[in-house]
């Protein structure tokens, strides 16, 4: 039985820079084409756009796959959690979010403690499970 008191996170597969750098430079490059498609021949100006849409494209395409792949990109949902009787006879419930990150990759899975006292959720109220799908 996996111990309750542990938090499973993971890491980023990919550089935010370098990411950003790439978009960053297609952005660029796709700003260019535009103005150039002002001063070149009508038929320039077709292949020109065919390069832009190729660009907006990828771009579109590497953010999405972006978003998916990071980590902090969650599956959230609520617990309920009966707790036994304690000491004075009473029976308590209580609830916490449970985030599971959609893609998570084994090799960059760490786990952690959760913080003393704190029952079984991390520092920000939230419950920290694996991935929903684990690569």
């Amino acid at each position: 039985m996996p111990n309750q008191n542990v938090q499973t996170f993971y890491r980023r597969p990919y550089s935010s820079l370098s990411f950003f750098v790439i978009i960053a430079f297609n952005l660029v490059t796709y700003i260019c084409l535009k103005l150039a498609t002002a001063f070149v021949k009508p038929q320039v100006a077709v292949t020109l756009h065919l390069i832009r849409v190729a660009e907006l494209t990828f771009v579109l395409g590497l953010s999405f796959i972006a978003i998916l792949l990071d980590p902090e990109t969650t599956f959230s949902r609520m617990k309920k959690v009966q707790e036994n009787e304690d000491g004075e006879g009473g029976r308590g419930s209580y609830r916490y979010k449970v985030k599971r990150p959609l893609f998570g990759f084994r090799d960059l899975k760490y786990c952690l403690d959760s913080p003393a006292g704190m029952a079984d959720v991390w520092w920000d109220g939230a419950r920290y499970e694996r991935a929903v799908f684990e690569l």
